[in-house]
């Protein structure tokens, strides 16, 4: 059991960054895309913070904590 730890803690992390890099060109693109409508700035900048907000780990790990449910992401930001 011990020895399947290490290669759990690699997979899990490995995972963790192909989900984050995935997550960061995601917001560029919807940055990107409120830009190209002609929105404000600083729509776009609220927006785009609760849209970034909306996919954080940390803010999904605090909601399960809380007692709420990975299903309730749209209560997230």
């Amino acid at each position: 059991m011990a020895v399947h730890v290490p290669v759990l803690l690699v997979k899990f992390g490995l995972a963790f960054l192909r989900y984050e890099m995935r997550r960061k060109r995601g917001v560029r693109a919807f940055k990107k895309e409120l830009r190209a409508q002609n929105m404000g700035r600083e729509h776009v900048n609220l927006l785009t913070k609760s849209y970034q907000s909306a996919g954080s780990v940390r803010s999904l790990i605090n909601n399960i904590g809380k007692g709420g449910s990975i299903l309730d992401l749209a209560r997230l930001g």
